[in-house]
């Protein structure tokens, strides 16, 4: 089975986070695949603007990508939008308390 290559990517704002100063082609830790976790974080948003409806979807835009980009240059990936749900979640939960 042919391994898929990750590379780094910029999709609607989103990028691959997971490069680290130095890092060489081929070198990087990754299981989830770059367009796989950029994927998942798009649906991340689709759910937390359907989650606040009381809020600006670009708020919650702002909120996930906050969130995305305290992972940049982790080599282990596999929970990222997992994570990335959580924060906003509380960063939006923030916003509407106060």
């Amino acid at each position: 089975m042919a391994r898929r290559q990750c590379v780094a990517v910029n999709i609607d704002g989103l990028r691959d986070a997971s490069s680290r100063p130095g890092d060489q082609a081929g070198e990087k830790t990754r299981v989830l695949a770059a367009e796989d976790e950029i994927k998942a974080v798009r649906e991340v948003t689709a759910r937390l603007a359907t989650s606040f409806p009381e809020l600006d979807t670009v708020e919650v835009e702002r909120a996930v990508h906050r969130s995305y980009e305290e992972f940049t240059g982790r080599p282990i990936r596999d929970f990222v939008p997992v994570l990335v749900e959580r924060m906003a979640r509380d960063d939006l939960l923030a916003k509407l308390s106060g």
